[in-house]
């Protein structure tokens, strides 16, 4: 009974040891084959160098010189693998990094120019940085620059119109914001004013620029509450951001009468006077009649 014992327990044992035998032999092949795919050697070749550095056939600094030009012929092995490709050494055979210098840049002629091309490395990987250069011709041009002047909108009449007839300043208010371009004290992007503004106060009386008919009163979403008069020889005029109108569609009204007071409704930073002045259906430039 007692031998039998003994000799399960020496069967157990014998088992353990295969096992911790076979764990170790996995942990083994998976360390050679993480190696491999890394350095792009097998264990094996590094297993002959250490024999070789025990056995006295080669010294230790013999072994780490071999071992790192393995290392560097299987990793670039690898790359070719991967890229399907040969990597180009940088500087013939040698892994030496060639020094960049004016002399050693290539240029070569597209059809927009010259376009020089700079050597760039990161190991012994070429890699190419590209310059453009613009067409010789712009470096010896010496025609003097001019300031580039961006086109109005079609519906912008640039043209100077001389009033037959007379006119007054709709309010005594100083401009504020003139025709043309600007940067929208709002939305701050760049956008055409099509008018001028006036300086007011909440309730300054509004003028009627000259002898007329209003052909329009409402109220929009930009100007808030405005007012549109139609004036002799296809001038009109246009008022907005009134906190209030006095009158309505189809009056006559003669220069100088109020049509209305100053305000802040629609889109506005405070109280004041939107101005426009159109010509014949196109808008043009308020501040020449001033």
């Amino acid at each position: 009974m007692r031998k039998r014992k003994h000799y399960r327990r020496r069967r157990r044992e014998r088992t353990d040891d295969n096992s911790i035998r076979l764990l170790i032999l996995s942990v083994l092949i998976l360390l050679a084959v993480i190696f491999k795919v890394v350095t792009g050697i097998s264990a094996v070749t590094v297993f002959e160098e250490l024999g070789a550095v025990v056995t006295g056939e080669e010294s230790y600094g013999d072994f780490i010189n071999e071992l790192g030009k393995n290392i560097s012929n299987g990793a670039k092995e690898n790359i070719v693998a991967v890229f399907g490709n040969d990597v180009e050494q940088t500087n013939n055979d040698k892994n030496e990094l060639p020094i960049i210098t004016e002399q050693t840049r290539q240029t070569e002629e597209t059809n927009e120019g010259r376009v020089n091309i700079i050597p760039a490395f990161n190991n012994d990987i070429n890699i190419a940085s590209i310059e453009l250069i613009e067409n010789e011709e712009e470096y010896t041009d010496d025609t003097e620059n001019e300031p580039f002047i961006m086109p109005v909108p079609d519906n912008v009449d640039t043209e100077a119109y001389d009033i037959n007839f007379n006119y007054n300043r709709p309010c005594n208010g100083r401009i504020t914001s003139p025709f043309g371009y600007r940067v929208h004290p709002i939305s701050k992007e760049t956008t055409f004013h099509y008018g001028i503004d006036l300086a007011a106060n909440e309730g300054n009386k509004i003028l009627s620029f000259a002898d007329g008919k209003v052909t329009e009163t409402g109220e929009s979403t930009i100007f808030g509450n405005y007012i549109k008069i139609q004036h002799a020889d296809g001038f009109v005029s246009f008022y907005g951001h009134l906190s209030k109108v006095n009158v309505k569609k189809n009056e006559f009204v003669k220069r100088g009468n109020v049509i209305g007071n100053a305000g802040a409704t629609g889109v506005a930073t405070g109280p004041h006077l939107h101005f426009e002045i159109r010509k014949n259906g196109k808008v043009i430039d308020p501040e020449q009649y001033f």
